[in-house]
């Protein structure tokens, strides 16, 4: 390993998120975010893997997209892996999504399963004429028994309540905080977190298009967001996206998304 790669390496020890064991999942590898004059130098997602065809090679960007609202989103309502449909607003979001990706000329769309992200993959590729494949690992967290509840939190463990039966459900703050706490047959953060990053990576490094649109959910992008950034938000708002660029070897966020610039401050961004 070169002197550098050591050095990132050893940064990525020091200041992981969550605090947990970046020495489990090696491929990638997380840099201070330089909050001097809103910099664009954000972390780079470092593929230490050796390179060897051209397509890993080439220059590509990859064009983020979180589906159209639902009514689940209406009603903060869990989804996970639930095969939810865009509602009237969230299929008038992704033609509005459209409208914008359209002149980037996208040359494929990967796309989560999952029927909220494939219908708005479907709207923005009938404007681009673009071809659409599913992935598996782009789905959305999976909540396990939470799914289709009303999850509350709590900072009061008298106050927990976890009746199945009911509609709401109301949790301790600090376990949906935990990034290895998983609901019963659920994902926890970090299993979302290594599927998502390592999917996102064979895209990158496998695909033989420039310009590559991947149709996904809020959680997928929040990880995304959380290796470019060191503050504990990490939301995007339905039919958002963010461009990613691929250098041969790592993944950078080199412009912040307009959605994204009411969180910056003169500093740097502001945290919750």
């Amino acid at each position: 390993m070169s002197g550098k790669a050591a050095k990132l390496r050893n940064l990525s020890a020091r200041r992981s998120p969550q605090g947990e064991d970046w020495a489990k999942f090696p491929n990638f590898s997380y840099l201070p975010y330089n909050r001097t004059n809103y910099s664009l130098n954000f972390v780079k997602i470092i593929d230490f893997q050796p390179v060897s065809s051209y397509y890993k090679n080439m220059i590509k960007h990859l064009y983020i997209f979180r589906h159209g609202e639902t009514d689940y989103n209406k009603e903060n309502r869990t989804m996970g892996w639930l095969d939810i449909p865009l509602n009237d607003k969230g299929i008038s979001q992704a033609k509005d999504l459209a409208k914008v990706i359209k002149p980037i000329n996208l040359d494929i769309i990967f796309s989560s399963p999952l029927s909220r992200c494939l219908e708005t993959a479907k709207i923005v590729a009938e404007s681009a004429n673009t071809k659409i494949i599913t992935n598996d690992d782009l789905r959305e967290r999976s909540f396990g028994v939470f799914e289709n509840h009303l999850v509350w939190l709590t900072d009061d463990p008298s106050k927990v309540s976890l009746d199945l039966s009911q509609d709401r459900i109301v949790l301790l703050a600090s376990d949906m905080k935990n990034p290895n706490f998983a609901p019963e047959n659920g994902e926890s953060y970090n299993d979302l977190k290594h599927r998502a990053l390592a999917a996102v990576i064979d895209i990158a490094k496998n695909s033989e298009h420039k310009n590559i649109g991947i149709s996904a959910h809020g959680g997928v992008a929040r990880v995304l967001l959380s290796q470019f950034t060191d503050f504990p938000f990490g939301g995007m708002p339905n039919a958002g996206y963010i461009k990613l660029d691929w250098d041969g070897t790592a993944l950078s966020l080199n412009e912040h998304p307009e959605w994204f610039l009411p969180f910056l401050t003169p500093n740097g961004v502001a945290g919750n």
